[in-house]
């Protein structure tokens, strides 16, 4: 089934009567669980693949425009867009810190939908992050899943060398 015919049989069952006929909204979370189903489905790798490049040129988008409006300072070179990318990271909710140089995330706002379909939002967060580091210019991290316990899915490293440019996408689809 595709999302949008799940949508159109949502919107025309007795579910979706009952829900309009109530007032009630239907949670975004749920909504993002029935998305994340229909696009896990065996025959909808495209979607997966379709996720991913939405994920990342929103992240692009984000971490662009992060960018431009802090171009007037705070800090030089890498550590300036280090700096970028974790203000980004907190004002979505992902409350990153910083030991040792790299970043860690100490929350996922995607958890509950996580739950639900992991291995799928894992890559569509990996996909968005990268995409943000992309956007920001910060070359000198790295993104990648390193699944832990009580935190995201995704950790920062750093590059040893600036200049370095970041790894091709991961594979690994676990958090």
């Amino acid at each position: 089934m595709s999302v949008l015919a799940l949508f159109r049989w949502c919107e025309s069952s007795s579910l979706g009567a009952a829900v309009r006929g109530s007032g009630w909204m239907f949670p975004v979370v749920e909504a993002g669980h029935l998305l994340a189903l229909a696009i896990a489905t065996p025959r909808s790798a495209g979607s997966e693949r379709a996720l991913g490049r939405v994920a990342a040129h929103f992240g692009r988008r984000a971490g662009s425009d992060a960018r431009r409006a802090r171009s007037g300072g705070g800090g030089r070179g890498g550590r300036r867009y280090i700096a970028t990318v974790v203000d980004v990271l907190d004002a979505w909710g992902y409350e990153p810190s910083e030991p040792g140089g790299g970043i860690v995330l100490g929350n996922c706002p995607f958890d509950a939908l996580a739950k639900a379909c992991r291995p799928l939002v894992c890559k569509m967060n990996l996909a968005l992050l990268r995409g943000v580091v992309q956007g920001v210019g910060a070359r000198n991290l790295k993104a990648e899943l390193r699944p832990q316990p009580g935190s995201c899915c995704v950790v920062f490293g750093l590059f040893k060398s600036a200049g370095a440019r970041s790894p091709r996408r991961s594979g690994r689809a676990s958090r």
